[in-house]
């Protein structure tokens, strides 16, 4: 996981597998970017391989916690795997 600062926007990067052990980087990295006041905070998930459905509900969670501001947003991840949990919990929209 990456995070980087660009113009008020956030980016934090995924790459290979987000599952219960690593899922609480991801929630305190959000974390730390909402407390930080970042105009927008974008989830690269391109290079995700795997996602569990306990790094899921903290995503879910992390969503839930904007309250609909709308600044929290995903990129998809472009493998399948990730892919297929997205269609199977009809989470799929929350990526842009």
């Amino acid at each position: 996981m990456q995070v980087r600062e660009e113009g008020g926007t956030s980016f934090i990067v995924l790459a290979g597998e987000l599952d219960l052990a690593h899922s609480d980087r991801l929630d305190s990295a959000i974390r730390k970017t909402e407390s930080d006041g970042a105009a927008r905070i974008v989830v690269d998930m391109e290079d995700l391989t795997f996602l569990d459905s306990m790094a899921l509900s903290m995503i879910l969670g992390a969503i839930r916690r904007q309250e609909g501001q709308r600044r929290l947003q995903f990129i998809p991840s472009k493998h399948d795997a990730v892919q297929r949990i997205l269609s199977l919990t009809n989470t799929e929209d929350l990526c842009f």
